[in-house]
């Protein structure tokens, strides 16, 4: 069995589109880069949302991969607010 990694999506710049009433949540995405010669798959089995189980909507986007890079971007259905915690 392979090692797992845990991502932690805090809110920040990249998860809010500014409007001229504040700020309005945006689905957190993000990408994960790994050495292709280490890692051969990337999967999100199990998803947390403030440290409950969530169904978190995480879907593939897309997927690179060269002779030193393998990178994937992936986005969620999860719009998070200030001081939420989305774990993957």
């Amino acid at each position: 069995m392979g090692e797992r990694q845990t991502v932690a999506l805090l809110p920040g710049a990249d998860h809010a589109e500014r409007r001229r009433t504040g700020h309005r949540p945006l689905a957190a995405s993000f990408s994960v880069a790994q050495d292709p010669q280490v890692v051969c798959d990337v999967r999100i089995v199990s998803a947390r949302l403030n440290d409950k189980a969530h169904d978190a909507g995480v879907r593939l986007l897309s997927d690179t991969r060269t002779a030193s890079l393998f990178e994937t971007r992936w986005t969620t259905r999860v719009k998070l607010q200030s001081g939420d915690r989305l774990d993957l």
